[in-house]
């Protein structure tokens, strides 16, 4: 303990100085202070006396004005130790750790538990709890092994709740896959815990099959909201560190409700990837059609200068006022370029020509038919959804679903444009008027690509393409609870009281500077 700590949690005030020597004796007086400095900082009273650095003990000593100790031997009789924590604990109002305590701290600590999967994570909530209340903390193993029941009980509750929603066909269901067939090494059940392969078109649909596979099942029907994300995934990491013969041993309560969380947090975990893949498939398809721009801009780079330079030439003379008009065609035949062959790069000049703003789209139609390979199968299987209103981008990948459904070949001309970048907007327009279906199919995947990053469309089922507002608490929970959080943090309600707390603070750190 450092300096700077004894003076901050062993300096004693003028009325803790008169309390401490009403006792007799200088060992009596240190000791009840210390006592007294201890409940303040910890919550509860020492266990061992021995263990306290013998400067905070003379620091005591020192404002008590009696002589320094270089052994501090307290109590020197039990019952003076306990005749000085029944005073003190009067002093500073705090209350025993009784039965009517104990009762109330398990109510916190199993509404704690259904959020919290650690031990310690319980018995630093306890202690802080204890010390807020101002009640003597207890000693340490009637804390664990109150955390310990509490645990039990929320876990017995949990698996019951869940079991009691399973019917009989979703426990036989969860029955076959843990059953290892003759000539297999593995349950279905370890199909589920393999590890996403790399992105590709088969991988996503691979894993678009494995979402389906869980929803048969009726994993999306069970009620998960009593308890927290956290919870669920800590439960779910269990079920899936289980191999089959030990998962077997377990009562069927416990074994389908593990295997229940499991497969809904995997479930929730597929879709995330497979939305992942989808961006790095739609990306992948961009990148390489940018690649293919740059090595068509590299081969033709000869023939571009060449082209530059007969412009140059033909150019110089139709600037040239010394040549009449009806002589300027036969000079640029005669001195620059025959007239066959200007004809042949004029035609070579619509095979190097580019759009204006010199894009790739042209290069990304070319790809339709590999994002074919996926992008119909997303869309079937994912629930997308608007993060507001029914804007176009939805609108259109609604439409394009209806299409694939229906097996529609053309775009109709109604069709939400809305969304559409100018640059996709000139190659999609055919000039017959209609829309062209893979450039606007493409867009649409693209812009779909853009929103789920930026939030614009989110997905049910996913857990980080949720609309921001599902990360946050409800009005009506942060209403019933505004209380508790701030009490925990032992903050003012009141953002005025905040800030005059915070200003008395500032004025005492200077003024003890």
């Amino acid at each position: 303990m450092s300096a700077d700590d004894i003076v901050r949690y062993f300096t004693l005030s003028k009325s803790e100085i008169d309390e401490a020597q009403k006792c007799r004796g200088a060992i009596n007086q240190v000791g009840f202070a210390l006592q007294l400095c201890a409940l303040r900082m910890i919550g509860r009273f020492p266990t061992d006396y021995q263990q306290v650095p013998i400067e905070a003990i003379n620091y005591l000593a020192s404002q008590l004005d009696v002589a320094s100790f270089s052994f501090f031997n307290y109590p020197q009789r039990e019952q003076t130790k306990w005749d000085h924590a029944e005073r003190i604990r009067q002093l500073t109002k705090f209350k025993p750790f009784d039965e009517e305590v104990k009762v109330e701290l398990s109510v916190a600590l199993r509404e704690q538990a259904l959020q919290c999967n650690q031990s310690r994570g319980l018995m630093a909530f306890a202690r802080e709890k204890l010390y807020r209340d101002r009640i003597v903390r207890p000693a340490a193993n009637t804390l664990e092994r109150l955390i310990a029941k509490i645990k039990h009980q929320v876990e017995e509750e949990i698996f019951s709740f869940i079991f009691g929603q399973l019917d009989e066909n979703m426990k036989q269901i969860f029955s076959q896959l843990l059953v290892v067939e003759e000539g297999s090494k593995f349950s279905p059940l370890q199909l589920f815990k393999k590890p996403p392969p790399a992105a590709s078109p088969n991988a996503l649909l691979a894993l678009l099959r494995q979402i389906e596979q869980i929803r048969e099942i009726g994993i999306e029907k069970l009620d998960f909201s009593f308890l927290s994300e956290n919870k669920v995934k800590y439960l779910a990491k269990l079920g899936k560190g289980y191999s089959t013969s030990p998962m077997l041993r377990f009562k069927e309560k416990k074994r389908y409700s593990l295997l229940a969380c499991f497969l809904r947090e995997t479930l929730t975990e597929t879709i995330d990837t497979a939305i992942d893949m989808y961006n790095a498939l739609i990306t992948s398809v961009i990148r390489r059609s940018k690649n293919d721009l740059n090595n068509l801009t590299q081969k033709v780079a000869k023939e571009k200068n060449e082209m530059v330079i007969l412009f140059k030439d033909i150019g110089s003379i139709l600037l040239d006022e010394e040549i009449l008009d009806e002589e300027v065609r036969n000079r640029i035949y005669q001195e620059v370029i025959p007239k066959e062959q200007l004809q042949h790069k004029v035609e070579a000049c619509e095979s190097l020509a580019r759009p204006a703003d010199y894009n790739c789209l042209d290069f990304i139609e070319t790809r339709y038919n590999y994002t074919r390979q996926f992008s119909v199968h997303f869309l079937e299987t994912i629930d997308i959804r608007p993060y507001q209103q029914e804007e176009d981008l939805f609108r259109a990948l609604k439409l394009i679903k209806q299409c694939n459904e229906e097996n529609q070949r053309k775009i109709p001309p109604s069709a939400p444009t809305g969304f559409v970048p100018k640059s996709w907007m000139e190659q999609m327009q055919k000039e017959d008027g209609t829309i062209d279906r893979h450039f606007y199919e493409l867009c649409t995947l693209v812009k779909l690509r853009d929103a789920l990053r930026s939030g614009d469309i989110w997905v049910e089922g996913s857990r980080r393409y949720l609309p921001i507002k599902r990360y946050l608490f409800s009005d009506n929970h942060w209403t019933e609870n505004r209380q508790k959080y701030y009490q925990q943090l032992s903050l003012p309600v009141s953002p005025y009281q905040f800030i005059a707390d915070m200003k008395e603070e500032f004025i005492q750190i200077s003024n003890s500077v």
